[in-house]
């Protein structure tokens, strides 16, 4: 299948997976911007938070997707989706 997605595509089918796991809409921007390989201090920056809070978000998205951290997240993400 990833073969076949294009880059719009490939948007849509992870914002699907994203939505699978339940993530809020904040949780799938966190979640986008670890994607994209930003850290905890770019990722509350750019949402004009907390770095603690971004680090509480991405725990909440690491627990509804069963994962540890960021490198499982995506990991699981490759898996799921892209194979």
């Amino acid at each position: 299948m990833a073969r076949h997605i294009t880059s719009g595509e490939f948007s849509a089918v992870v914002d699907r997976h994203f939505s699978e796991l339940g993530l809020t809409s904040a949780e799938t921007d966190i979640a986008w911007f670890g994607l994209k390989g930003m850290s905890l201090a770019e990722i509350a920056t750019l949402r004009q938070t907390r770095i603690g809070t971004a680090k509480a978000q991405c725990t909440a998205i690491y627990k509804k997707a069963g994962v540890n951290g960021k490198s499982q997240l995506f990991s699981q993400l490759v898996e799921d989706v892209l194979l």
